[in-house]
């Protein structure tokens, strides 16, 4: 008799989840509530067994009854002011305070209305850490609750020990961090300075040995070079906006839906985040960078500076200063009004055709192959044709330059801006 002495075939692993997403969302502002609870309940409604979905939520709801009452009293003044009687500047004063505290009180009738017609979540404050499940009962978040805690601040060792822990725990084939709340460009994001956002992605990517392969920025203009230089290195690709994003964020339904099956890469979540958000009227610029290749454009625009303030201090400071007001202005519009951004592609592009000094010219073309580079792939609203999706800090006049170079680093850029300043600013 014969015996077989061939191994046993090999039983078939179980692949890893094609993507894990965790998920940090500050929900404090009382504008942001009821549109952040809504995205969270939406991807209950969407979750995969194929997915790791973990949220971090920031939370500090009152009353939206109470929300709507101290916005109606706040409107009182625009109605007693003018029967006092007042003249003069006394009657000036007067009116400009009642204006600005009716418009404070607007936004709260506004918000409080808000949150009563849109948010079925009950008020509480806390910090908690949910594992995404099946939606039960809408408008309301029905996922297990896995840790709480009443700090709601921007806490980096908290933020760090999530991701550290999640990361470990549910590992899979893409993992994506998501950072959602209000943006400022390079100064804040969701509550976190930038400086401290960086400092918690790269904390995490230390202790848990790997970073992520996404870093999703839903929040207002952080397409920003400034605020991706700082974040260089806590993911491989980044995915922001230039422009404000809508409250509601990003399209998770969609995104959830048009997953792989059995395998993806970084690359593959990556375009599907850019379908899902073609034609989605919460964004109007949205694009995918190259982390590894923020550096190099830095340096590039660094380089440009230096031959632009070359060339102000020769006498052509009027170039320049076209040059530097022919980016695109985010945020666009009425909300755009005084703003301090412009686009940094668009800004290169005046300087290789217009500027008259050849090697202003050839550093300018640098800077347009270097964001050739870096910017992967894009979303684009019609208005936004010929935006480049990366921002960089202008006016001058509304910053302390000195800080600017020392939080970003652009110091060459800072430079320019203070050798570009308006007269009246060097008098005052």
């Amino acid at each position: 008799m014969n015996v077989s002495t061939a191994a046993p075939a090999p039983t078939p692993t179980q692949p890893l989840p094609v993507l894990t997403l965790l998920t940090h969302v500050d929900a404090t502002p009382s504008d942001l509530q009821p549109f952040e609870t809504a995205e969270i309940e939406s991807m209950e409604r969407s979750v995969r067994p194929d997915t790791n979905l973990l949220v971090q939520l920031r939370r500090e709801a009152s009353n939206p009854l109470w929300t709507i009452a101290r916005g109606v009293l706040q409107l009182a003044p625009l109605a007693v002011v003018p029967m006092l009687g007042l003249s003069g500047p006394l009657s000036v004063a007067a009116n400009i305070g009642s204006y600005m505290l009716a418009s404070s009180g607007m936004r709260n009738v506004v918000d409080g209305i808000r949150n009563v017609a849109e948010s079925g979540e009950p008020a509480w404050n806390a910090t908690r850490i949910y594992k995404i499940g099946k939606d039960v009962e809408r408008k309301k978040l029905d996922s297990p609750i896995l840790a709480e805690t009443k700090d709601t601040s921007a806490n980096v060792p908290a933020f760090t020990k999530y991701l550290v822990d999640n990361m470990k725990q549910y590992p899979a084939q893409v993992t994506a961090v998501m950072v959602g709340g209000h943006g400022l460009a390079w100064k804040d994001c969701a509550n976190f300075k930038i400086r401290d956002l960086g400092k918690a992605l790269k904390d995490a990517t230390a202790q848990a040995g790997k970073k992520p392969d996404v870093l999703i920025l839903e929040a207002c203009l952080m397409g920003n070079l400034e605020a991706l230089r700082t974040l260089q290195g806590t993911a491989r690709y980044a995915i922001a906006s230039e422009e404000t994003m809508g409250a509601s964020g990003l399209n998770w339904k969609s995104i959830l839906s048009r997953l792989p099956q059995n395998s993806m890469t970084a690359e593959q979540f990556t375009r599907v985040v850019m379908d899902a958000s073609r034609r989605y009227d919460q964004v109007d610029t949205l694009a995918v960078i190259d982390l590894d290749k923020v550096e190099p454009l830095a340096q590039s625009v660094e380089v440009m500076a230096r031959e632009l303030r070359r060339v102000a201090a020769n006498g052509d400071a009027g170039q320049v200063k076209d040059a530097l007001k022919s980016g695109q202005r985010f945020p666009a519009g009425v909300m755009g009004f005084g703003s301090n951004l412009r686009d940094v592609g668009q800004i290169a592009h005046t300087v290789s055709v217009s500027v008259s000094d050849p090697a202003a010219r050839a550093a300018a073309k640098n800077v347009e192959a270097a964001i050739k580079a870096a910017v992967l792939s894009s979303v684009t609203e019609e208005n936004y044709r010929g935006v480049s999706h990366l921002s960089i800090q202008c006016r001058e006049g509304g910053i302390d330059t000195q800080k600017y170079a020392r939080e970003t680093g652009m110091k060459e850029w800072a430079g320019l801006l203070e050798d570009t300043k308006p007269w009246y600013r060097k008098i005052f």
